[in-house]
């Protein structure tokens, strides 16, 4: 997989590998005609020979595939790139619905390389009191807990010690939604914040997710939010 990461048109087959649904779904299958109509049938191959591997993975490896692909990937030329970005959105979409890694994959992708290709603007910091941004953080946040946990309970447990350890004022949690659209509203608004803003935002999501135990997908979750916000990821490892 990693040797498929490092070369521009195995690496694209690799991602597409990544958002497959379960083999013995419909959606499965139309995911697959979709790259052989994208794609043809020789990168459709490659796809079900990665597919083998991919499924080997632990789920806690999947977005790092992702990272390892990222510079291959800023070989494509301009067309392949557009392409390329077309069939990741319909591969996503075919079930109807975004879950939470489909997210991850596709704003790590467009993160890392809409700026190789000039489809990023320049972002400058214009929000540097946190009171202001109240609204935003707390969308962030409560999207992270909710989606850490099954209770409602447990969601407010780990909201409470984000909002504690970074020192935020009058946060509440926000019911918990499938829509990715006021969650990407809100972290468009959080990258024009000034690093010392980000860096307690960033804070905060970590103790969240730490709260009681650090599952996959907190943790997925916070690496992109954290390349979205271009600051380090915090260490969730261990």
């Amino acid at each position: 997989l990693t040797k498929a990461a490092h070369d521009p048109s195995t690496a694209r087959a690799l991602c597409y590998s990544l958002l497959l649904a379960p083999k013995n779904s419909l959606v499965h299958d139309q995911q697959k005609e979709l790259i052989r109509q994208y794609c043809g049938d020789a990168l459709q191959q490659r796809v079900d020979e990665l597919l083998v591997l991919v499924l080997q993975l632990h789920d806690n490896q999947r977005l790092a595939m992702i990272d390892k692909a990222i510079p291959a990937l800023k070989l494509l030329t301009h067309d392949q790139y557009t392409e390329f970005k077309q069939l990741l959105i319909k591969l996503v979409q075919a079930d109807g619905k975004i879950d939470l890694f489909e997210w991850c994959v596709y704003r790590m992708i467009l993160q890392y390389l809409n700026p190789t290709f000039g489809k990023a603007k320049a972002i400058k910091a214009k929000h540097g009191n946190v009171k202001k941004l109240n609204a935003e953080i707390e969308t962030v946040l409560s999207f992270v807990a909710n989606h850490g946990h099954d209770s409602l309970e447990g969601a407010l447990a780990s909201f409470g010690v984000a909002v504690e350890a970074a020192g935020f004022e009058g946060l509440k949690l926000q019911a918990k939604t499938a829509s990715f659209k006021t969650f990407n509203i809100a972290l468009d608004t959080l990258t024009e914040a000034y690093p010392h803003v980000k860096g307690r935002i960033m804070k905060s999501l970590a103790a969240c997710v730490r709260a009681d135990g650090v599952e996959v997908v907190e943790r997925e979750l916070v690496q992109t939010i954290a390349a979205i916000l271009e600051c380090p990821t915090p260490d969730l490892f261990d």
